[in-house]
């Protein structure tokens, strides 16, 4: 069955060419697989597992599809939930899944407070406003599900 990655090779565009633009962002799909890299690096090295889920909380929907993209083509699962639910609302879906990681806006953040499983909880923006994409660590090659080494 193909994955998330081999529909992106299939249909990868040079480098230069724009994925995504609006009035803030200008991504490229070089951006994007630079992105997925830096992604697949810091999920490995957080030792998320196969078996976990990424969560993305954010209003933010740019921020949301780089974010979705970047852990989906990396061979990880992400599962989105609305940040306007309510804490109950969030924490009962928090409960149901195997959450690796969180990634949520600042207020939500304090919202679930330590009401989940996940190892590491990491705001969409920092204090200085780089975003997680930004912040991932540097990737080296682009790492994807089908030629990561598989933890046993």
């Amino acid at each position: 069955m193909p994955t998330w990655s081999d529909a992106w090779d299939e249909r990868a565009r040079p480098d230069s060419t724009p994925f995504v633009i609006t009035d803030r962002l200008r991504l490229t799909y070089g951006d994007l697989r630079d992105a997925v890299g830096r992604s697949a690096s810091w999920l490995d090295s957080h030792g998320i597992s196969d078996d976990e889920v990424v969560v993305g909380i954010t209003g933010d929907l740019v921020e949301l599809c780089r974010l979705s993209l970047s852990v989906l083509l990396a061979g990880y699962c992400f599962v989105p939930l609305d940040p306007s639910a309510t804490t109950g609302e969030l924490s009962s879906a928090l409960e149901r899944l195997k959450v690796g990681v969180i990634v949520a806006d600042h207020e939500v953040i304090e919202r679930i407070g330590d009401g989940h499983s996940a190892r590491q909880v990491v705001p969409v923006t920092s204090a200085r406003g780089t975003s997680i994409a930004d912040r991932w660590l540097p990737g080296r090659a682009r790492r994807t599900r089908a030629n990561r080494t598989p933890r046993r």
